[in-house]
């Protein structure tokens, strides 16, 4: 089951690469690679990914949740700080 989640993670990080490089979006191979290897890495790790949907711990993360929010395709979570 874990095999299949981590193949269909990979599947669709190489088709949104794709179709970024079809819509004229310059995407390296670098950033290729780290996007398929986030994709596996999320795939894998299902509960890391999981702490995101808990605000009182996403609370309590700072660069930790910067990390899991970019390994974890959830980058919605990051910058949301108001101006003053």
């Amino acid at each position: 089951m874990r095999r299949v989640a981590v193949a269909l993670s990979v599947l669709l990080s190489v088709v949104v690469l794709s179709l970024a490089s079809a819509a004229g979006a310059a995407v390296t191979p670098e950033q290729a690679k780290r996007a398929i290897e986030d994709a596996t890495w999320a795939a894998e790790n299902p509960e890391a990914c999981g702490m995101l949907d808990n605000p009182q711990l996403r609370g309590k993360m700072d660069g930790l949740l910067f990390k899991l929010a970019t390994l974890c395709g959830r980058t919605d979570l990051v910058g949301g700080v108001a101006q003053e």
